[in-house]
């Protein structure tokens, strides 16, 4: 169901299935699936199988290579089951990191794994104690308020200084018509200067 929603939430209505983005599938389990216990990490695809004949379809060769296609990407959902208490707490790359992490609730400073430093700050916002967390949200909410009046302050500085800018030019011009002897009615109409300002 979670893949199905995801794909259909992220194609627009009327968009052609070119559009159709492959899902990946991440479930974390907290119970084993295997009598096996062999692995931690289980992948898998999705599958046809004839309701009558209970054999695995093969598609016709137009539609697969090995896989269906749209615009030669494979777009059926892909998943996979990470039973969590299965992992023997040994990295051996980067996702064994991610799968630590989430057995342990803790990312160690060695990892280096792509957007586990999110993950971390995530882990330490929860291990905070609620008032804990109120401040660091109030300490948040601030530095984000002053960023906004930073750039805020920016955005009308530069407004003015644009509009200084473009006074100065008018001003420029409007001494140049003056020295051509042009009225001042014509040098206020040319420039949008008041002829107040256009005056000895």
């Amino acid at each position: 169901y979670g893949a199905a929603k995801t794909v259909v939430e992220n194609i627009q209505l009327g968009e052609p299935y070119d559009n159709v983005t492959k899902v990946y599938s991440v479930s974390l389990l907290y119970f084993d699936i295997s009598k096996d216990h062999d692995d931690y990490i289980y992948h898998g695809k999705t599958e046809f199988t004839g309701l009558h004949t209970r054999r695995l379809a093969r598609l016709k060769e137009f539609l697969v290579g090995e896989e269906v296609h749209i615009n030669r990407t494979n777009v059926f959902p892909e998943y996979y089951l990470i039973p969590l208490r299965a992992f023997p707490d040994v990295i051996r790359d980067e996702l064994d990191q991610w799968v630590y992490a989430f057995k342990n609730n803790e990312v160690l400073d060695e990892f280096t794994a792509p957007g586990i430093g999110a993950l971390k700050e995530k882990f330490d916002y929860l291990k905070m104690d609620e008032n804990e967390r109120r401040r660091f949200d109030r300490h948040v909410d601030y530095a984000r308020s002053e960023w906004g009046m930073i750039a805020y302050a920016r955005e009308k500085g530069r407004e003015e200084g644009m509009k200084q800018g473009a006074h100065q030019k008018a001003m420029e011009i409007a001494l140049a018509l003056k020295q051509k002897g042009f009225s001042l009615a014509q040098i206020s109409d040319a420039t949008g200067i008041p002829p107040s300002e256009l005056e000895d």
